[in-house]
């Protein structure tokens, strides 16, 4: 049994390293075929990504005002819409949304969810307003 322990292989000790030769092959470098469609696309999503950044900053202005935190809702949901849209736009192309669409998606949210706030908020003002006008 230790004679099978105690085995060498004759034949990896005594190889020779390969030989070398001076010439290293030719790296090959190939050229990316420009995408016809870039320019175009870019402008799209970046239109996507203003109309979605607008509704978002109109969202969040609006919404700490009486009437116009209603239409507030509507526009922070248009913007979150508008953000997903440019986010498949731009991953339909193969390019990145960029920044403004981030902004916009965050204008949205944060317009959104204040704009229900205050709505229920003016609303239970103003019917608070009323009971006390009643009770005069």
């Amino acid at each position: 049994m230790d004679q099978n322990n105690n085995y060498t292989n004759q034949a990896t000790e005594t190889r020779e390293p390969l030989p070398t030769f001076g010439a290293q092959p030719p790296v090959v470098q190939y050229q990316q075929i420009p995408n016809p469609y870039a320019p175009q696309a870019q402008a799209e999503v970046e239109n996507a990504a203003d109309s979605a950044f607008g509704k978002g900053l109109a969202s969040v202005i609006m919404s700490s005002f009486p009437i116009t935190s209603i239409i507030a809702i509507f526009l922070g949901a248009g913007g979150l819409s508008g953000a997903k849209r440019t986010n498949a736009i731009a991953a339909h192309y193969g390019i990145e949304a960029g920044g403004k669409n981030i902004a916009a998606r965050i204008l949205s949210t944060i317009g959104l969810i204040s704009s229900i706030v205050m709505t229920s908020f003016w609303g239970l003002y103003f019917l608070l307003i009323m009971a006390m006008l009643e009770s005069i």
